[in-house]
C-alpha cells in the first residue's frame, strides 16, 4: 500500500513538471531572422600541458595549463593569446584504481 502511495505522488509530480515545461515553451515565441548570418571563420590553436607530480607516497600535484590562441585581423592564422587557464590541485591516491 505504501509503494502505491509513493507511485501516485511521483506520477502527479511528473505530470506537473511536464505540464509546467510545456506551458513555459508555449509562452516563449522567438522571432527568427529571414536569412541566416554567419560569422567569419577564425583559426584557433590550443596548447595544453598536463602533469601529475608525485609529492609523497600518496600525495600528488595535478598541474594543468592551457593557452588558447585566437586569430585577429592584426595577427592572422595562429593569432594572439585569447585565454589562459592555469589550474592546479592536490590529489590523494586512495588505491591503485582510485584517487581523489
Amino acid at each position: 500500500m505504501e509503494s502505491r502511495k509513493y507511485n501516485f505522488i511521483w506520477l502527479v509530480m511528473s505530470l506537473l513538471v511536464v505540464t509546467g515545461s510545456v506551458s513555459a515553451q508555449e509562452e516563449e515565441k522567438v522571432e527568427l531572422p529571414f536569412e541566416s548570418e554567419y560569422k567569419e571563420p577564425k583559426t584557433k590553436l590550443w596548447v595544453n600541458t598536463y602533469g601529475k607530480i608525485r609529492i609523497g607516497k600518496r600525495l600528488f600535484w595535478d598541474a594543468q595549463t592551457h593557452f588558447r590562441f585566437e586569430e585577429t585581423k592584426a595577427t592572422p592564422f595562429i593569432g594572439q593569446v585569447g585565454q589562459i587557464y592555469n589550474r592546479h590541485a592536490i590529489g590523494y591516491i586512495y588505491s591503485k584504481k582510485s584517487e581523489l
